[in-house]
Protein backbone atom coordinates (compact mmCIF):
# COMPACT_ATOMS: atom_id res chain seq x y z
CA UNK A 1 0.00 0.00 0.00
CA UNK A 2 1.60 3.18 -1.19
CA UNK A 3 -0.23 5.87 0.73
CA UNK A 4 -0.80 6.31 4.45
CA UNK A 5 -4.23 6.37 6.04
CA UNK A 6 -6.45 9.38 5.50
CA UNK A 7 -6.92 11.64 8.50
CA UNK A 8 -10.46 11.34 9.90
CA UNK A 9 -12.51 14.32 11.00
CA UNK A 10 -15.29 12.31 12.67
CA UNK A 11 -15.62 11.96 16.42
CA UNK A 12 -15.03 8.50 17.84
CA UNK A 13 -18.77 8.11 18.48
CA UNK A 14 -19.72 9.13 14.93
CA UNK A 15 -17.12 6.80 13.44
CA UNK A 16 -18.39 3.91 15.53
CA UNK A 17 -21.97 4.57 14.42
CA UNK A 18 -20.99 4.74 10.74
CA UNK A 19 -18.77 1.64 10.86
CA UNK A 20 -21.39 -0.37 12.74
CA UNK A 21 -24.01 0.60 10.15
CA UNK A 22 -21.59 -0.29 7.35
CA UNK A 23 -20.93 -3.76 8.77
CA UNK A 24 -24.66 -4.36 9.28
CA UNK A 25 -25.46 -3.32 5.70
CA UNK A 26 -22.63 -5.50 4.41
CA UNK A 27 -23.85 -8.59 6.25
CA UNK A 28 -27.43 -8.03 5.10
CA UNK A 29 -26.41 -7.48 1.47
CA UNK A 30 -28.00 -4.02 1.63
CA UNK A 31 -26.38 -2.46 -1.43
CA UNK A 32 -28.37 0.79 -1.20
CA UNK A 33 -27.53 1.07 2.50
CA UNK A 34 -23.83 0.71 1.73
CA UNK A 35 -24.01 3.40 -0.94
CA UNK A 36 -25.56 5.82 1.54
CA UNK A 37 -22.59 5.35 3.85
CA UNK A 38 -19.86 5.75 1.23
CA UNK A 39 -18.25 8.99 0.11
CA UNK A 40 -18.38 9.57 -3.69
CA UNK A 41 -14.58 9.33 -3.76
CA UNK A 42 -14.18 6.37 -1.39
CA UNK A 43 -11.12 4.17 -1.86
CA UNK A 44 -10.62 0.60 -0.67
CA UNK A 45 -7.02 -0.62 -0.47
CA UNK A 46 -5.58 -3.98 0.53
CA UNK A 47 -2.01 -4.79 1.46
CA UNK A 48 -0.13 -7.60 -0.33
CA UNK A 49 -1.08 -10.18 2.31
CA UNK A 50 -4.79 -9.51 1.89
CA UNK A 51 -4.39 -9.42 -1.90
CA UNK A 52 -2.96 -12.91 -1.51
CA UNK A 53 -6.26 -13.93 0.12
CA UNK A 54 -8.04 -12.87 -3.09
CA UNK A 55 -8.86 -9.19 -2.49
CA UNK A 56 -8.29 -6.50 -5.11
CA UNK A 57 -5.34 -4.24 -4.37
CA UNK A 58 -7.48 -1.14 -4.88
CA UNK A 59 -11.13 -0.36 -5.56
CA UNK A 60 -12.35 3.19 -6.18
CA UNK A 61 -15.84 4.64 -6.06
CA UNK A 62 -18.94 3.75 -4.04
CA UNK A 63 -20.36 1.25 -6.54
CA UNK A 64 -17.20 -0.86 -6.61
CA UNK A 65 -16.70 -0.74 -2.86
CA UNK A 66 -20.36 -1.57 -2.18
CA UNK A 67 -20.17 -4.53 -4.58
CA UNK A 68 -17.05 -5.74 -2.79
CA UNK A 69 -18.76 -5.77 0.62
CA UNK A 70 -22.43 -6.52 -0.15
CA UNK A 71 -23.40 -9.79 1.49
CA UNK A 72 -19.96 -10.22 3.05
CA UNK A 73 -18.13 -9.26 6.26
CA UNK A 74 -20.12 -11.97 8.05
CA UNK A 75 -17.17 -12.87 10.26
CA UNK A 76 -15.78 -9.33 10.68
CA UNK A 77 -16.32 -7.96 14.16
CA UNK A 78 -16.55 -4.33 15.26
CA UNK A 79 -13.22 -3.43 16.90
CA UNK A 80 -11.46 -0.30 18.04
CA UNK A 81 -8.34 0.06 15.90
CA UNK A 82 -5.94 2.48 17.59
CA UNK A 83 -8.94 3.97 19.39
CA UNK A 84 -11.26 4.36 16.38
CA UNK A 85 -13.97 2.01 15.16
CA UNK A 86 -12.91 -0.52 12.57
CA UNK A 87 -13.28 -4.26 12.20
CA UNK A 88 -11.25 -7.43 12.52
CA UNK A 89 -11.54 -10.83 10.85
CA UNK A 90 -10.06 -13.50 13.12
CA UNK A 91 -9.38 -17.21 12.70
CA UNK A 92 -8.90 -19.37 15.75
CA UNK A 93 -8.72 -16.32 17.99
CA UNK A 94 -5.93 -14.77 15.92
CA UNK A 95 -6.48 -11.52 14.00
CA UNK A 96 -5.91 -12.13 10.29
CA UNK A 97 -7.25 -8.98 8.64
CA UNK A 98 -7.89 -5.54 10.13
CA UNK A 99 -10.37 -3.18 8.43
CA UNK A 100 -9.23 0.38 9.15
CA UNK A 101 -11.89 2.98 8.30
CA UNK A 102 -11.62 6.70 7.75
CA UNK A 103 -14.87 8.64 8.16
CA UNK A 104 -15.50 12.24 7.11
CA UNK A 105 -18.79 14.08 7.11
CA UNK A 106 -20.61 10.97 8.25
CA UNK A 107 -19.38 8.88 5.31
CA UNK A 108 -16.61 6.38 4.75
CA UNK A 109 -13.83 7.90 2.62
CA UNK A 110 -11.34 5.06 2.87
CA UNK A 111 -11.00 1.48 4.04
CA UNK A 112 -7.67 -0.25 4.46
CA UNK A 113 -7.45 -4.04 4.66
CA UNK A 114 -4.34 -4.90 6.65
CA UNK A 115 -3.02 -8.44 6.92
CA UNK A 116 0.73 -8.07 7.36
CA UNK A 117 1.51 -9.72 10.74
CA UNK A 118 4.14 -7.09 11.54
CA UNK A 119 1.58 -4.34 10.96
CA UNK A 120 -1.08 -6.09 13.01
CA UNK A 121 1.34 -6.58 15.90
CA UNK A 122 1.73 -2.82 16.42
CA UNK A 123 -1.97 -1.98 16.18
CA UNK A 124 -3.99 -1.49 19.37
CA UNK A 125 -7.06 -3.71 18.85
CA UNK A 126 -9.95 -3.65 21.32
CA UNK A 127 -13.06 -5.74 20.52
CA UNK A 128 -16.38 -3.93 20.85
CA UNK A 129 -19.60 -5.62 21.84
CA UNK A 130 -22.10 -4.90 19.10
CA UNK A 131 -25.55 -3.90 20.22
CA UNK A 132 -28.58 -5.44 18.56
CA UNK A 133 -30.40 -3.07 16.23
CA UNK A 134 -33.84 -1.78 17.13
CA UNK A 135 -35.30 -3.96 14.38
CA UNK A 136 -33.54 -7.05 15.73
CA UNK A 137 -34.73 -6.28 19.26
CA UNK A 138 -38.26 -5.81 17.97
CA UNK A 139 -38.18 -9.14 16.14
CA UNK A 140 -36.95 -10.90 19.27
CA UNK A 141 -39.67 -9.27 21.33
CA UNK A 142 -42.32 -10.51 18.92
CA UNK A 143 -40.81 -13.99 18.93
CA UNK A 144 -41.09 -14.14 22.73
CA UNK A 145 -44.78 -13.34 22.74
CA UNK A 146 -47.38 -16.11 23.05
CA UNK A 147 -49.68 -16.77 20.09
CA UNK A 148 -52.60 -14.43 19.50
CA UNK A 149 -55.97 -16.01 18.67
CA UNK A 150 -59.06 -14.46 17.13
CA UNK A 151 -62.07 -16.80 17.58
CA UNK A 152 -64.93 -15.74 15.28
CA UNK A 153 -68.29 -17.26 16.20
CA UNK A 154 -71.82 -17.02 14.88
CA UNK A 155 -71.37 -19.70 12.26
CA UNK A 156 -71.72 -23.46 12.30
CA UNK A 157 -68.16 -23.74 13.65
CA UNK A 158 -65.79 -21.34 15.40
CA UNK A 159 -62.91 -20.36 13.16
CA UNK A 160 -59.77 -19.86 15.25
CA UNK A 161 -56.94 -17.86 13.69
CA UNK A 162 -53.66 -18.21 15.60
CA UNK A 163 -50.83 -15.76 14.84
CA UNK A 164 -47.26 -16.43 15.99
CA UNK A 165 -44.05 -14.51 15.19
CA UNK A 166 -40.74 -16.29 14.61
CA UNK A 167 -37.21 -15.19 15.62
CA UNK A 168 -36.67 -13.26 12.39
CA UNK A 169 -40.00 -11.44 12.43
CA UNK A 170 -41.78 -13.90 10.15
CA UNK A 171 -45.46 -14.46 10.92
CA UNK A 172 -47.04 -17.91 11.01
CA UNK A 173 -50.80 -18.39 11.03
CA UNK A 174 -52.83 -21.52 11.66
CA UNK A 175 -56.57 -22.03 11.45
CA UNK A 176 -58.71 -24.50 13.37
CA UNK A 177 -62.40 -25.02 14.00
CA UNK A 178 -64.45 -26.01 17.03
CA UNK A 179 -68.22 -26.30 17.69
CA UNK A 180 -69.98 -22.96 17.88
CA UNK A 181 -71.50 -21.88 21.23
CA UNK A 182 -75.23 -21.42 21.65
CA UNK A 183 -74.98 -17.61 21.73
CA UNK A 184 -73.22 -16.13 18.67
CA UNK A 185 -70.60 -13.57 19.58
CA UNK A 186 -67.25 -12.13 18.47
CA UNK A 187 -64.38 -11.66 20.82
CA UNK A 188 -60.58 -11.50 20.86
CA UNK A 189 -58.16 -12.80 23.45
CA UNK A 190 -54.41 -13.11 23.70
CA UNK A 191 -52.66 -16.09 25.20
CA UNK A 192 -51.95 -19.71 24.52
CA UNK A 193 -54.70 -21.91 23.05
CA UNK A 194 -56.99 -23.08 25.81
CA UNK A 195 -56.40 -20.01 27.98
CA UNK A 196 -58.67 -17.00 28.41
CA UNK A 197 -57.94 -13.40 29.42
Amino acid sequence: MQSGPAIPDASAATQREVVAAFLAASRQGDFAGLLRLLDPHVVLRADPIVVGFGAAAEVRGPDGVAQTFAGRAQAARLTLVDGLAGAVWSVGGRSRVVFRFTVRGGRVVSIELLGDPETLDVLDLEPVRERASAAARGRQSLANRPPVRWPVTGYKDVVNLDLQFGPHGEATTTCSTSPAPASPSWHRWSGRPGEAD
